[in-house]
């Protein structure tokens, strides 16, 4: 199988969610200083970039990321790219041709080019995925879904 790393550089400069703290990165020793190692100090939230939501985050007590079994995350997985789409519908999802048995599932979408371009400001038309779709999603049995941008549901829903 091969391994495709879609992960997000961290840095300063990243698109974060409204309200959540910018990244921050900072030298604490430094071997040109004198000091026996160079260490570095990051603080973030643990929503930024390319990041795994638990159910945790907004069920009550759901599963924490750390109980989250490893091969939930890795694996196989069915990347289904929907350029023109501003909202990922359960319409949409049954035209879409995925593999019956899917069970890890990828959107790229025109999301994608916020990040290609360098985008510093949040968007909050970002492509994410509606009610009908995630029921429709947890029917086939799909255990994992991601998405190109901080969230999966659509910023006007608030929450999934």
């Amino acid at each position: 199988m091969r391994t495709y790393d879609i992960t997000l550089t961290i840095t300063p400069h990243m698109v974060v969610w409204p309200g959540d703290p910018k990244v921050s990165l900072k030298r604490t020793s430094s071997i040109a200083s004198g000091d026996s190692s160079n260490v570095s100090q990051i603080t973030m939230s643990c929503h930024t970039g390319t990041h795994v939501d638990a159910p945790d985050h907004f069920l009550n007590n759901g599963k924490t990321v750390e109980s989250l079994s490893l091969d939930l995350l890795v694996g196989r997985a069915y990347v289904l790219h929907l350029p023109d789409v501003n909202l990922i519908t359960a319409s949409v999802l049954m035209d879409a041709d995925i593999p019956p048995r899917t069970r890890r599932l990828l959107f790229k979408t025109r999301n994608s080019d916020y990040w290609a371009k360098g985008n510093k400001e949040f968007q909050t038309d970002f492509v994410g995925l509606s009610v009908d779709a995630a029921e429709l999603l947890v029917d086939r049995n799909v255990r994992l879904v991601g998405i190109d941008y901080l969230s999966i549901a659509p910023f006007k829903l608030g929450k999934p």
